[in-house]
């Protein structure tokens, strides 16, 4: 069995700790409300405990948040 499991990243950068989440953050939630977990045939694992935002990039990999 699939287990859906959200992970709540800006990938753009927009918002800080602390501010509400925001565009592709909300994405997990809007996938599973579109159905994405039932079209798989999966079990929803809710999302990670985590919240990946920040305008820095980091120095290694170049990536945001």
């Amino acid at each position: 069995m699939i287990t859906v499991v959200g992970v709540p990243i800006d990938c753009v950068g927009v918002p800080e700790a602390g501010d509400p989440p925001f565009g592709t953050e909300l994405s997990p939630g809007a996938l599973r409300a579109a159905g994405l977990v039932a079209a798989v045939g999966g079990r929803d694992g809710g999302d990670l405990p985590v919240r990946l935002v920040g305008r820095v990039r980091d120095e290694h990999t170049g990536v945001l948040a």
